[in-house]
């Protein structure tokens, strides 16, 4: 997974950043941090390296050279992924020379990472960082290449431009969203202010492909379009799952698998439940971030249940036909197993399962109010009756109350699940069913870990 090749690059980089403000390991050059990175990782992960190389020629004609600070090839679990990483080591200068143009190479180390990993040249691009000048930390009043901004907590949103001139020329589209967070700073005079005797520390860069989720194309209209695709019932709906969750667990932790734009997380954390959630769709947890924050509420957020090290929940959910996404029975064993190891003893896990007269209705769904009775079109074609396999497909156009016209299309699989499909796996798992009931179209099952 491109996820633990991330955590051991973040792992080396803190390694790096304490010998550098730790002044164990003194650097007199970005090319001495270059060698130090690499020194670091080859002896913690050794195992796990197949080349790695130095000042690699992988760029046949882009601005600031041809060459790669540094590029690994790491394998692990059988996969082999290919980092590429640039780095960037701006000292304090006597005058204020050199700033503008610094400003440009960094921005554009961003660029030629990120134009590697769309090529398909490398699998994570990654940009380190490290000052001792607070002219990049601080949003200034540029009088050269106003656009190359480097300031603390700047950000270049997904399918954002980066910055580009006369000479950096080279047009990059951001792939993630990118935010600039330094560390070892203090705020004096409303300033930010390197801390004394330190280096301000950039908060790496990481640049790579991610799968397409369901979901991801629809996240930011997910709330408009079901609100008005399913009237009164969305909201009867809602009101219905609170009102079960609330019953089996007064307060506590809960665990919500499946979490979407926050529809269940939001209003728990608004009654004071602790509230974790997971979605493997980064869009829609970044829309439940963003409704979680103009609450003020906190809410913890992970694409996986992996990602989770506390084993103490009062209850866990999946509704709104979560486990439909789950397309084999390893995939349900394992996500059964994974709840079941993070709930206390004693707690709960509530989940639903679509019938087929929901699965029938979605297809029906021809005729809704987004925007016209043409262009909100859903589909659900079941591949064959042994699998229970389906082509889920949407096609929406709308106009939000702002004003926006938006449209989009996705399409993905799903599974029919049936109740004893489900019911074979979490027995053997530990679990005992306490409670089953029937709502709109739907078969809720509530279990209890012993």
């Amino acid at each position: 997974m491109i996820e633990s090749i991330k955590e051991k690059i973040l792992d080396i980089h803190a390694i790096v950043s304490n010998r550098l403000n730790s002044n164990e390991k003194s650097f007199s050059s970005e090319k001495s941090i270059v060698f130090d990175f690499a020194w670091q990782f080859s002896v913690k992960y050794q195992s796990l390296i197949e080349n790695i190389d130095f000042e690699t020629s992988l760029f046949n004609s882009f601005s600031d050279g041809t060459f790669l600070d540094l590029f690994l090839d790491l394998k692990e679990n059988g996969v082999t992924y290919k980092v590429g990483i640039e780095f960037k080591f701006p000292y304090k200068k006597k005058s204020n020379t050199g700033h503008t143009e610094a400003r440009q190479k960094i921005i554009n180390d961003i660029k030629r990472v990120t134009w590697l990993v769309k090529e398909d040249k490398i699998d994570l691009g990654v940009f380190i960082c490290f000052t001792n000048e607070g002219n990049y930390i601080n949003e200034g009043n540029y009088s050269k290449a106003q656009s190359f901004i480097t300031h603390h907590n700047k950000e270049y949103k997904k399918e954002e431009e980066l910055p580009s001139n006369e000479k950096y020329k080279e047009k990059v589209t951001c792939i993630n969203d990118l935010k600039f967070e330094w560390s070892n700073i203090v705020i004096k005079n409303d300033k930010y202010i390197i801390s004394d005797n330190k280096f301000a520390v950039l908060k790496p860069i990481l640049i790579y492909k991610m799968d397409q989720q369901p979901h991801d194309n629809s996240a930011k209209y997910y709330d408009f379009v079901f609100e008005r695709r399913f009237g009164a019932m969305y909201n009867m709906l809602t009101q219905n799952n609170l009102s079960k969750i609330k019953n089996i667990a007064l307060n506590g932790k809960i665990l919500d698998f499946g979490a979407g734009t926050g529809r269940i997380s939001i209003p728990l954390a608004t009654d004071s439940y602790e509230v974790t959630a997971i979605d493997c769709s980064s869009e829609m947890l970044e829309e439940l971030r963003r409704k979680a924050k103009d609450r003020n509420l906190n809410i913890e957020t992970h694409l996986k249940l992996t990602d989770i090290n506390t084993k103490d929940f009062d209850l866990a959910i999946a509704i709104f036909t979560v486990l439909a996404y789950l397309k084999t029975q390893p995939e349900l064993k394992g996500v059964f197993e994974l709840v079941y190891s993070l709930l206390k003893p004693g707690g709960f896990f509530m989940f639903d399962l679509e019938s087929r007269a929901g699965y029938d209705q979605i297809c029906r769904i021809k005729n809704g109010i987004v925007h016209n009775s043409a262009e909100d079109y859903v589909t659900v074609n079941f591949q064959d009756n042994n699998s229970n396999l389906c082509d889920y497909s949407e096609k929406v156009k709308g106009t939000l109350p702002s004003g926006e016209v938006f449209n989009y299309s996705e399409s993905f699989v799903i599974k029919f699940w049936t109740i004893d499909e489900v019911r074979l796996i979490f027995n053997q798992i530990g679990f005992t069913e306490i409670e089953k009931f029937t709502f709109a179209n739907a078969d809720y099952l509530i279990l209890k870990k012993p």
